[in-house]
């Protein structure tokens, strides 16, 4: 069975789950086309603050695998970490099939002349699924340092120009399903997702030494297990571990008029801490036992959609599950990718290439669209967005361009005939875009 496929597999052999009461909002949404950043640079995997969205209009709307390529360029094995761009530099995280190795690479983003590599050996064993490549985290900068997480070969942080500041061991991680949650940078500290395995914490570190700041230890889930039920799924070939539960999900860092809230997207709860010290400022019970999309700010609220989906209001205390818990769907759709804000809507895909907008407010959803061609229509890449136009990439490689204003309307559909499950980069006015056999530039 394909990884993560298995979700909704999971679902039908979870425990009963309590029923929950909606809680009347008091929340207005304070921007009608959400947070968008000037054209210049894509510092993480979902763009800057993990919005997925920049206002800018020149990339172009139609492209094949042969037509506005600026470059490309081989990359020595598949991959599901995604690009991140600044100053004209980008970088991605790879595992060479061939050496062993665990790498960080640096291109030019104008031309795709690689620039430098780092490499990292692991000798410890760390499990994985064959559809997820070591190296799944997406890297992370600031505009002066980069950091990467490589799972057993450790957090490392190097200079832009590819001097090794400082390395943290963290462990080997077990899980039969691997790893791929990306550090996020945060003032002067990096915060990542340690997980999910047999040992699983949020952990924040400082950015200038690597020392640890904080952890927020994640509980095992205590949920009947798919693997163990008549009819349930099979485990895939040569699995020695068992246990499909977790967090993928990379931490957001939410601003409200009063503070700052890390949110960390945790099996059964979200949870809000203090970026600068860890401290748990409330609790929202409403997640899945398996969680895949990054919790999203919208105004005042966080949104976090996957087999279970809710909104919170921000500014909490406690448990917030009575008090500002917006709207609750127990039964969503599957999703890996993370979605982007509209013209006051969710924007959201499914595995199954279904994007629809949803309201906010309410979890309402005002339209649906199949995107799929000959090939299919899965998708694991989250939503992006350019301006008024959105990008939603399928695993075969293709990417739909659509506009939603005043209705829905596909503007191309753009084939590389390359498999992926990454996210594009849209920096400058040039897509970047990592396949299973390349990295890619599409510009006009």
């Amino acid at each position: 069975m394909p990884i993560f496929a298995i979700r909704s597999t999971v679902r039908k052999f979870e425990a009963c789950k309590t029923g929950y009461q909606m809680v009347a909002l008091a929340a207005v949404l304070v921007a009608t086309c959400g947070p968008t950043a000037p054209a210049g640079d894509w510092p993480t995997w979902h763009g800057p603050a993990g919005q997925g969205a920049v206002a800018m209009n020149k990339v172009p709307s139609s492209w094949s695998a042969t037509q506005n390529v600026k470059w490309k360029v081989p990359l020595p094995g598949p991959g599901n970490s995604s690009p991140i761009v600044a100053n004209q530099r980008l970088w991605v995280t790879q595992y060479d099939p061939t050496t062993k190795s665990r790498q960080l690479r640096c291109y030019d983003a104008g031309t795709g002349e690689q620039l430098w590599v780092r490499e990292v050996n692991v000798d410890e064993a760390e499990p994985t699924h064959p559809t997820n490549p070591y190296c799944a985290a997406s890297p992370v900068t600031n505009g002066e340092v980069v950091v990467a997480f490589f799972g057993s070969g450790g957090l490392h942080c190097y200079s832009v120009d590819g001097q090794l500041l400082w390395s943290k061991s963290l462990g080997a991680p077990q899980h039969l399903f691997g790893q791929g949650a990306s550090p996020l940078i945060h003032g002067d500290s990096v915060t990542l997702n340690y997980g999910p395995g047999k040992e699983q914490f949020w952990i924040n570190l400082d950015l200038q030494t690597g020392q640890e700041r904080w952890r927020l230890n994640i509980p095992q889930v205590d949920a009947p297990n798919p693997f163990d039920q008549p009819g349930g799924p099979q485990l895939p070939p040569d699995a020695k571990l068992r246990d499909p539960f977790g967090t993928w999900a990379t931490a957001t860092l939410a601003e409200t008029s009063e503070r700052q809230e890390l949110i960390l997207a945790c099996p059964g709860k979200l949870h809000a801490v203090d970026p600068l010290s860890g401290e748990e400022l409330w609790t929202c019970d409403g997640l899945d036992n398996q969680i895949f999309p990054t919790p999203l700010q919208i105004g005042d609220l966080v949104v976090c959609l996957g087999s279970q989906a809710m909104a919170v209001r921000l500014g909490g205390s406690g448990d917030v599950t009575d008090t500002h818990r917006v709207w609750f769907e127990e039964q969503d759709r599957a999703r890996i990718g993370t979605a982007v804000e509209f013209d006051g809507q969710i924007l959201a895909n499914s595995m199954q290439g279904i994007v629809e907008a949803l309201d906010p407010l309410t979890g309402k959803r005002a339209w649906q669209q199949r995107l799929a061609n000959a090939k299919g229509g899965g998708s694991w890449s989250s939503l992006v967005r350019a301006g008024e136009r959105v990008f939603a990439t399928n695993q075969d490689g293709t990417i739909f361009v659509f506009k939603t204003r005043p209705e829905f309307e596909l503007l191309a559909e753009n084939e590389l005939q390359e498999r992926t499950n990454a996210t594009p980069a849209l920096a400058g006015d040039c897509i970047y875009l990592r396949t299973d056999k390349n990295l890619w530039c599409i510009g006009s």
